[in-house]
């Protein structure tokens, strides 16, 4: 690809959101025609004015700036920031999850709308021949995996779990709860 579109959300409140979008574009460079960032509801429909960057001509380096984007009300569920780059004479998208309600999770993993089928995408086990080509790029991988030694278990005495109790206040329901979370192994 010769441009790569990257969106971070920064920032996020209840009816706005600080985003950066950083443009990469190939050794060659690549020439951009223009840059729009946009907030967009559940449906696809802009919920903001399309914000048109200054980002025009060769790129030869990395471009990146952060915009704020503001919503007329608060950020409904299905909230997403769209950039759309034009070069080479079409539009290149890339999207992020902007409402309040995105789960650190959705982050991670990202749209299934473009995967296959969940039996393709299994993991199996590496090859021998696939195991040792790892172990040359990643030494590291062949190392055993070293088990920290326990210098030692604390135990809880009864004279402290009553300390504690008067501490914080407990009750006698209370002071025995507190003693059988630290008695727990």
């Amino acid at each position: 690809m010769a441009l790569d579109v990257e969106l971070c959300l920064v920032e996020r409140s209840r009816d706005r959101v600080r985003v950066r979008l950083l443009l990469t574009p190939d050794a060659d460079g690549v020439v951009v025609e223009e840059a729009i960032v946009q907030l967009v509801d559940a449906a696809g429909e802009g919920i903001c004015p399309q914000l048109l960057l200054p980002i025009s001509g060769r790129l030869t380096g990395h471009v990146q700036t952060t915009v704020e984007l503001r919503a007329p009300a608060a950020l409904s569920e299905g909230t997403r920031v769209v950039a759309s780059v034009w070069h080479e004479g079409r539009p290149q998208q890339t999207s992020i999850p902007a409402d309040p309600f995105t789960r650190l999770l959705d982050y991670l993993q990202g749209s299934r709308l473009a995967g296959g089928d969940p039996e393709d995408v299994l993991l199996c086990p590496l090859s021998m021949e696939e195991e040792r080509r790892l172990e040359e790029v990643f030494p590291w991988v062949r190392q055993p995996l070293r088990v920290p030694e326990v210098a030692g278990v604390i135990e809880a005495t009864t004279s402290r779990v009553e300390e504690l109790a008067e501490e914080l206040g407990l009750d006698e329901e209370g002071a025995a709860w507190l003693e059988e979370l630290l008695e727990e192994p």
